[in-house]
Formats: C-alpha cells, structure tokens, sequence
C-alpha cells in the first residue's frame, strides 16, 4: 500500500497529467473535440530548456513569501516542469516548514503566499491550480519567468497514519503538533511567451 506521502504525490501528478493533456485540446460547441494543430492561426509552443532564476530574485520572492507567512526556507536546486508549454528544467526551490501550531489549515497558508507572490508583481495563472486531498498546486507567471507553489500538509510522523485510512480522518484526529505543512517555491526562466492562441481562451 502506498503511504501518505506516496499517495498525496501520485494525486497530485495524476491531477497535473490531467491539466496538461486539457491544454493540448478544446472542446466546440457541438462537444466535439478539436485539435488545437488544426488552427492554422495557432502559433506554434517553442521549446526551451527552463534554467533557476538568477539569485538575487529567487532570493528576494522566497523572503517575500516567507515574511507573510512568518517561516524561514531553504534553497536548493530542483527539477521544474512548465505543465503549459510542456518545458522541463532545473529551477531554484525554496522549502519553508511549519505545523500545526502555526496553521489550522491550507487555506491560512495560500492567502499571504498568493498575496506576497501578486505584491512582487507575479500574475496568478489559474491554468497551473489543482488541489488534492492535503495538497495544492499553484503557478505564476512574469514575463519569460515561472514560479511553482506547492503546499502539503500531513502528519508529522507518517506512523501516526494508516495506509489505508481517508485522509481527512486521520488529519482530523491529530493534535497540532503532529500536523505538519510544507510550501515548496520553485522558480525559472525561459519560458516560452510564444503560446498557442488556444491558451489563451
């Protein structure tokens, strides 16, 4: 059986896959679906390898960030993939921690990252948002630049929970101390800004 952690994961890509399979198609009117290579006027997704954010920038976002939720990160360096445009890269990842006796929940964790993110003139593009049992996805993006939010939550000590066992009950019953969240901030650049026109809609 998979673990906590394991399943939280496989939701996650699993909602992603999804997300990134609608992008390469549209539905009409009629519901059938259309091809977004059948439009002539589609401009074609360039591909290119996504590198970290220079230092100085991923610096100051994860400081920014972490100032609104009032935690402290870690850098490192983490596989990124743009879920739109299909790119893949390296990018440069902030991990910030905390429990449950700094947040009841997701959602007290989301308002001031968004917040800190949208102040630092990053764009929310709801086409990268899923969520999933103790899990949300979140993208930004400014210009050629892309930023990945991710949030967890779960128990600190994965023994504290049967493989087996729904989520939300085992989340329900465990003290604040034995919650525990990670954010993740993963940021990169060159993204390509020539989408096809079907992003857009």
């Amino acid at each position: 059986m998979h673990t906590f952690k394991r399943a939280r994961h496989l939701i996650l890509a699993v909602l992603l896959t999804l997300f990134a399979a609608a992008c390469g198609q549209r539905t009409d009117q009629s519901g059938a679906q259309t091809n977004a290579e059948s439009s002539a006027d589609d401009k074609t997704v360039e591909s290119y390898e996504l590198i970290p954010l220079n230092a100085e920038e991923c610096a100051a976002l994860a400081s920014a960030v972490g100032q609104g939720l009032g935690l402290s990160g870690e850098l490192s360096e983490a596989p990124i993939r743009d879920y739109v445009t299909e790119q893949e890269g390296i990018g440069c990842q902030w991990t910030f921690t905390a429990t449950g006796e700094s947040f009841e929940h997701i959602g007290l964790i989301e308002g001031p990252a968004i917040e800190a993110m949208i102040n630092q003139q990053w764009q929310e593009d709801l086409n990268y948002s899923a969520d999933g049992p103790g899990t949300a996805l979140y993208g930004f993006l400014n210009g050629d630049r892309i930023g990945l939010l991710e949030i967890s939550s779960g128990p600190a000590d994965e023994s504290l929970c049967t493989d087996d066992e729904p989520f939300g009950m085992c989340w329900d019953r465990l003290t604040p101390e034995q919650r525990r969240f990670v954010v993740t901030l993963n940021f990169a650049q060159g993204r390509s800004t020539a989408v096809s026109s079907d992003e857009m809609d």
